[in-house]
């Protein structure tokens, strides 16, 4: 029974292998590669170069604000953190305080001899120090309900950081009232002064309200 099927394979026609649709690429030269390979480093490095530029072209409005935070005094931020353009900033647009910048940075303390004026700028909306020769540095104070020279509780460094507050000198009653945050003591509304065993501060607390004003004076802003 095996040979009628041996015929019957046998007279089967088969079709030859078909040719592959695509052609293989030539394998590239040496010096193929090496020019692709240099091609490719000098596009890597414009690409980098147009960064680094990006980054560093100005320190007062265009570069980025991380190097610099340590420039800025207690209590404010670099112009980049104001987001003065999106309407819910958290800046002080009028109040700078740039010319009290710790010197050193990448930016100039601005002084009488540097040339660097402050004028409103109408696109950033703000005052600016500005200069044609320099990097004038731009700080603006953070908003707070706390009165100058004071920084709320939360930010204050007890231990003594560079946010190192008084601890028994506590500036809350002189907060800005209907600020949304806390509320300024008060007789009225039971906020009284009492000895924190965690941070050895004297703070302000009430039952009668959520959150009474807890601000301290820097060290050094006397």
């Amino acid at each position: 029974w095996l040979k009628p099927l041996d015929q019957a394979l046998r007279g089967v026609k088969r079709n030859p292998s078909p040719e592959p649709r695509y052609r293989s690429r030539p394998t590239p030269t040496p010096l193929v590669d090496g020019m692709a390979a240099a091609a490719c480093g000098l596009i890597l490095a414009a690409c980098g170069a147009s960064a680094a530029a990006s980054s560093l072209g100005g320190w007062a409005s265009e570069s980025s604000s991380s190097s610099v935070q340590n420039v800025c005094p207690p209590g404010s931020v670099p112009f980049l953190e104001c987001d003065f353009f999106g309407g819910q900033t958290k800046c002080e647009p009028a109040v700078n305080t740039g010319a009290v910048a710790k010197p050193n940075g990448p930016c100039q303390k601005p002084t009488p001899d540097n040339g660097c004026n402050l004028k409103f700028d109408q696109q950033k909306h703000a005052w600016m120090w500005q200069s044609e020769n320099i990097d004038c540095c731009n700080c603006f104070q953070v908003k707070t309900p706390c009165p100058a020279g004071s920084m709320p509780l939360p930010e204050c460094d007890f231990s003594g950081g560079s946010h190192k507050c008084e601890k028994a000198v506590n500036t809350g009653a002189l907060a800005k009232a209907d600020n949304g945050i806390c509320e300024v003591p008060s007789p009225e509304n039971g906020c009284m002064l009492t000895a924190n065993m965690n941070t050895m501060a004297w703070e302000w607390q009430s039952d009668q309200v959520d959150r009474c004003c807890n601000c301290y004076m820097l060290e050094g802003a006397r």
